[in-house]
């Protein structure tokens, strides 16, 4: 996993996923939305999913409000994995930053736009 920070969507897999949403990869969308109906998700699809709704919101998408509830509850799960979380170099900054996306995403962003 290429992290460069601690925030959820400061991953080189998350950005992927953020860039290749916004630019529109009807495929990847489509693999996105597959991904978040998914019924038992392993800690990193839920990374993946927390991350990426984390970083469009943060990027100022407006997304439905049940997608937004979806990250939170998938960010909330991975705080709860005790071997994903510690698997960070420094699992307390990690932890801070997941909080810090959580608040976020359930405040929203000042600057939206549809994503729908």
């Amino acid at each position: 996993m290429g992290a460069w920070g601690y925030a959820p969507d400061e991953n080189d897999n998350v950005r992927e996923w953020i860039e290749d949403i916004k630019s529109g990869r009807k495929a990847v969308v489509g693999k996105f939305l597959r991904l978040t109906h998914k019924q038992k998700p392993t800690s990193d699809d839920a990374f993946i999913i927390g991350g990426v709704v984390y970083g469009l919101v943060k990027d100022g998408f407006d997304l439905p409000s049940k997608m937004k509830a979806q990250g939170i509850s998938r960010l909330k799960m991975i705080l709860q994995d005790f071997d994903f979380v510690s698997g960070w170099g420094e699992p307390d900054k990690f932890i801070k930053e997941t909080k810090k996306a959580i608040q976020f995403l359930k405040k929203g962003s000042p600057k939206q736009r549809m994503f729908y």
